[in-house]
């Protein structure tokens, strides 16, 4: 299985390895007069997903088609391919840092895909994910012993469920909802 991963409009130049999905939960345990404990169910929490990707220093034959072209540009730079990669790199890192600034939410899309050959004219997809989401947090790590010149990302996100409010009328009826 693969992935063709999105974050806002910049699609990861490696798709992770692994991606974990947790689906919140806000039930509440209670104990009784009895001493016996009894579940109040509530519906469901916000669902975060967690996962590391690299920002590549040169081309890859397991990178996505962005991850490719990205690799092949700087292959042909040389001497100056580091511009490139600087490229790449900054505009991962500036997004990231608008998002958890300025406290943008983002969509984040994951297509996950089966097939012998992975093309945009061969795969199968399933379980696709397709939401808005907010950034929790995300560190940069740079490990020549385990990433070469490459640069690892770790990244939490959290679906994004904005306020909603509502003008309620002196009866007690609500009159207008915003979000």
């Amino acid at each position: 299985m693969a992935y063709q991963v999105f974050l806002g409009y910049l699609p990861l130049p490696i798709a992770p390895a692994a991606i974990e999905t947790k689906y919140g939960n806000r039930n509440e345990t209670i104990e009784l007069i009895d001493g016996t404990e009894a579940n109040i169910l509530k519906k469901p929490g916000l669902t975060e997903i967690s996962f590391e990707f690299l920002i590549p220093h040169t081309t890859y034959p397991f990178a996505s088609l962005a991850g490719q072209v990205g690799g092949a540009i700087t292959d042909l730079m040389g001497p100056l391919s580091g511009l490139a990669t600087g490229v790449a790199t900054t505009a991962f890192l500036e997004e990231l840092e608008r998002w958890k600034r300025d406290k943008e939410p983002f969509q984040f899309i994951c297509v996950r895909m089966i097939g012998e050959q992975l093309s945009l004219t061969n795969f199968a997809t399933f379980s696709n994910f397709n939401e808005k989401m907010v950034l929790e947090d995300y560190s940069v790590i740079e490990d020549r012993d385990q990433y070469g010149f490459d640069m690892c990302v770790r990244i939490r996100i959290k679906t994004y469920n904005p306020p909603r409010t509502a003008e309620v009328d002196k009866d007690g009826k609500v009159k207008e909802q915003r979000s």
